[in-house]
């Protein structure tokens, strides 16, 4: 062991692993750090030298302590809702979950601090205050995704995906910054919650030591990484492991390689190559924004764009739903994974179908599963099927599972955020290698199979709460498709009743034409939660009550005819959104000028905005900023 990494071994890794742009980790075989280049600490947030600096040191009585969180308990430090006792906010002032954004005093008494609520629902939160003489403000701007502290002109912001929590403390006799957040702080040992317990705290800034890591516990450092966690044990167990996942890492998308190091038979340590690839996805992304272009001109050259009859029962015109038809028919022409995202009610599983009618699978079978339908104990039988005897109650001759019964055609896995993590392991074997293996059974079975899959989830949240895998989401995320919400095309209504109307009318048998000019006002101005199976059931409610051929609005529900008294409310929800609109419409102004002057180049551009490169491509994917 000692032969294999002696200390000029070490030292020449670690000089070659700092010239190289990806990330790179070596580890002995007990899992103790021999390498831990500088990219690696800049990607995993453990390289402190960001910001404007603080000294090392920890918080004091009187220190004044800024908080920013938009998910109480979920991704910012192990924060608790007893964490912001010491700085005068009862525990009872914020629950699990919650938004907010919190001033006090570090060892101030009960009632003293200050916190304000930030729910869900509410894009922008924020406050003014003054601390012995210097201004403060606070910002949680959830359309942007960012949190910002700010001291006098001095500011603190911190971009998040998911969840985060933000965190910034005044020295109380200098009134000077003493501690901010940066990205990163688990790894480095700076979790929020013990900061606030009275746990020291680093340097940062562009001459802040880099902290010692070379002989560390790989997992002390990262003990929440799943790659890391699972090498460290295969190392444990003296076990090989060759894998390759793509997930995002403090926000970066990332493609991470794990494998074991052998020396004749023994395994003598761990490799893990981190590669940023956010720069692949954008260009992957600008790329797919390019060739949609394209092709809208090519449709426009040749005449409006028609949808091929395999695609006839999707009703509307509106241009944003019909790019993504027109991107499910390009996408039904290919065998890759796709998978379909939008709320309940879209139409996710008429999509699916038509895909599957318009690709090269069409003579081959369509079988859906609902994974949310089924139980949990059943769903496995159900997706893989059994052998004879697997199981009490088996059949005698054994049962196809719904894999085998899609052979040759398509798989539709509707609500796939509700596959327990279990069987979302067994569903990622079978994407890697296209086979699977009944229940009880023990040859492999061959698959020629196309998945699609949908749900009404939030599946990157899901996956920071651990309820998805990362792997998993990555392999459905070849092809994604979000399907508008029907009170984002309110213009294809008109098309969408004349569509329904005389089948509904035929499936209840009554001779209902058509809807009142009333009736037809309430659905235009109502926002339809429940998409185009609200209006399906709003429609056979109406033809069921109709005493004539037309629907009148008194045969609407009374959450539709409530609509009529929303006018004055909704006008001041105007005044409201066009503030947020005009904070959209600078930033995007800002974004182009700074590509004008850089000529296009995103990565001086990001500079001058002093924003991260990330979040530059972000912001101007957003505001569909496609500058060549």
């Amino acid at each position: 062991m000692g032969e294999a990494w002696d200390g000029t071994s070490k030292n020449l890794l670690a000089l070659v692993a700092n010239h190289l742009e990806e990330g790179v980790i070596v580890v002995d075989g007990q899992g103790k750090i021999v390498v831990y280049n500088n990219t690696a600490r800049s990607i995993f947030g453990i390289d402190p030298r960001v910001g404007p600096g603080h000294s090392p040191g920890q918080i004091m009585p009187g220190d004044l302590v800024l908080v920013i969180d938009n998910a109480l308990g979920e991704d910012d430090g192990q924060l608790k809702p007893n964490s912001l006792n010491v700085i005068g906010i009862p525990p009872g002032d914020i629950k699990e979950g919650q938004g907010f954004l919190a001033m006090g005093e570090f060892g101030a008494r009960t009632g003293e601090g200050y916190v304000e609520l930030a729910p869900g629902e509410q894009m922008q939160t924020h406050f003014k205050s003054e601390w012995k003489g210097r201004s403060i403000e606070l910002l949680l701007d959830r359309a942007r995704k960012v949190m910002d502290i700010k001291i006098d002109r001095q500011q603190f912001g911190y971009d998040y995906k998911v969840a985060a929590g933000h965190m910034v403390i005044l020295d109380g006799e200098t009134r000077e910054v003493k501690f901010y957040q940066a990205r990163g702080y688990t790894a480095r040992g700076e979790d929020m919650a013990d900061i606030l317990k009275g746990k020291r705290f680093g340097a940062k800034g562009p001459t802040a030591p880099v902290p010692h890591l070379r002989g560390r516990s790989l997992r002390e450092i990262h003990p929440q990484n799943e790659e890391i966690v699972q090498l460290i044990e295969y190392l444990r167990q003296k076990k090989e492991i060759n894998s390759q996942v793509e997930y995002e890492l403090n926000g970066v998308p990332v493609r991470c390689r794990t494998r074991t190091l052998e020396q004749g038979d023994d395994i003598v340590g761990g490799l893990l190559l981190i590669e940023d690839i956010s720069e692949l996805k954008n260009l992957s992304s600008e790329r797919d924004r390019a060739l949609a272009t394209v092709r809208s001109l090519e449709d426009r050259l040749t005449g409006d764009y028609q949808k091929p009859p395999e695609f006839g029962r999707i009703v509307g015109n509106n241009p944003e739903f019909l790019n993504v038809v027109r991107m499910a028919d390009r996408a039904a022409r290919s065998n890759s994974t796709i998978l379909l995202l939008g709320e309940s009610g879209t139409g996710k599983g008429i999509f699916a179908r038509a895909i599957h009618d318009a690709s090269n699978r069409k003579d081959g079978p369509f079988v859906q599963v609902n994974c949310a339908a089924i139980p949990e104990s059943l769903l496995e039988s159900e997706l893989f099927g059994y052998q004879d005897g697997a199981f009490t109650g088996a059949r005698k001759s054994g049962k196809l599972g719904k894999f085998e019964m899609a052979n040759g055609g398509t798989l539709f896995l509707d609500e796939i955020g509700d596959l327990s993590l279990s069987l979302q392991a067994k569903l990622l074997h079978v994407l890697q290698d296209q086979t699977i293996q009944r229940l009880g059974g023990i040859e492999p079975i061959e698959l020629d199979i196309r998945i699609i899959a949908a749900t009404n989830q939030n599946l990157e949240e899901a996956m920071v709460k651990k309820e998805f895998r990362e792997d998993l989401y990555y392999r459905l995320n070849i092809i994604s498709l979000i399907i508008p919400p029907l009170r984002g095309r309110k213009d294809d209504i008109l098309d969408l009743i004349r569509f329904l109307l005389p089948r509904l009318a035929a499936k209840v048998g009554k001779d209902v034409t058509g809807v009142s000019d009333e009736a037809l006002r309430l659905m235009l101005n109502y926002n339809w939660p429940g998409n185009i199976r609200e209006l399906e059931n709003v429609l056979e409610r109406g033809i069921n009550l109709a005493e004539g051929n037309i629907i009148l609005s008194s045969y609407l529900p009374h959450t539709l005819q409530a609509v009529m008294d929303e006018g004055d409310r909704k006008k001041d929800e105007e005044i409201g959104m066009s503030l947020d609109k005009s904070v959209e419409e600078a930033e995007k102004r800002a974004i182009l000028q700074a590509l004008h002057k850089t000529g296009g180049n995103r990565t001086e551009a990001a500079r001058q905005l002093k924003v991260a490169r990330t979040t530059l491509y972000n912001k101007m994917q957003r505001h569909g900023i496609n500058f060549n």
